[in-house]
């Protein structure tokens, strides 16, 4: 994927005194649930049907993209930091380093696949790019999960607010800009109403209003294409909509109250100026 100018999308009103870790383990949760569903999204586009193949083509290299930003985030940024502060578990980082490059050739070797199978999309090369693919799936969940039980630990004692910041900022840079809503819309699909309340509610009002305006939207087609389902595009629209009522209470209650009706109608409003979901929001959505 081409990179563009950096979206700024620093994560504002940190509070806690220490990272929020929790964010990386949502970030693996996009990464297990999306690899999960990959090989079947390639063995279920019929041969030699080219749109349909390059749609899910598209798809299969964003979510390279994003685990090969997230790791070359790491290798960058964070390894360093963990073999100078943390020596007596240098071992781990190295563990961690080596994960890393067995994934990195999976992943090249799945990219070689793609683009046979883009080309000339028939049975043959799809399930040479599909098993690829759940070998891909299988070293990123021992990876993540050697990474959260033994990883987040070292960073919670020896990493930054800041530095962790720096970190995801390190990682989204890496996007162009076009990606945002497919970010949003993945992340909001996997996180609990908590887990997205804490997101959104550190993202620049100007990132949130792209999703609010324009993005959400775009990523439900989006993923009506991917997955084939364009004819039917209520699931997706309507679990997006049961997110953004969860997230908005959770928003409420986190701030005691204090989130105003103006914020609140920001994430729980349909973007076409319709009728709310829930009754209850009919007076701040009209």
């Amino acid at each position: 994927m081409t990179n563009t100018k950096p979206m700024n999308i620093t994560m504002t009103g940190q509070r806690h005194q220490q990272p929020a870790v929790q964010e990386m383990v949502v970030i693996h949760r996009i990464f297990r649930e999306e690899f999960r569903r990959l090989p079947d999204l390639v063995r279920g586009v019929p041969d030699g049907h080219l749109r349909r193949a390059a749609d899910v083509a598209a798809y299969v290299t964003f979510n390279l993209d994003s685990v090969h930003n997230h790791h070359t985030a790491e290798d960058e940024y964070l390894w360093p930091l963990l073999l100078e502060r943390a020596r007596p578990d240098a071992a781990l980082i190295r563990r961690m380093e080596g994960q890393h490059n067995r994934i990195t050739a999976y992943t090249e070797e799945a990219r070689r696949h793609l683009a046979d199978w883009h080309a000339a999309p028939v049975r043959a090369s799809g399930s040479r790019l599909a098993d690829t693919l759940a070998q891909l799936t299988d070293a990123l969940a021992e990876h993540m999960d050697d990474e959260e039980a033994h990883v987040l630990p070292l960073v919670t004692e020896h990493v930054t607010v800041a530095e962790w910041q720096e970190l995801g900022q390190r990682s989204f840079d890496k996007f162009p800009r076009s990606a945002l809503p497919i970010m949003m819309g993945q992340l909001l699909a996997v996180a609990t109403p908590e887990e997205a309340a804490l997101f959104m509610g550190k993202l620049p009002l100007p990132v949130r209003l792209i999703w609010r305006l324009a993005g959400r939207r775009k990523y439900v087609r989006y993923m009506r294409r991917v997955r084939s389902d364009a004819g039917n595009p209520q699931p997706v629209l309507k679990m997006l909509m049961r997110r953004a009522n969860r997230v908005a209470v959770a928003l409420y209650r986190r701030s005691s109250g204090r989130i105003g009706t103006i914020i609140l109608n920001f994430f729980i409003c349909d973007s076409s100026g319709g009728a709310p979901s829930m009754p209850w929001m009919v007076a701040m959505c009209g």
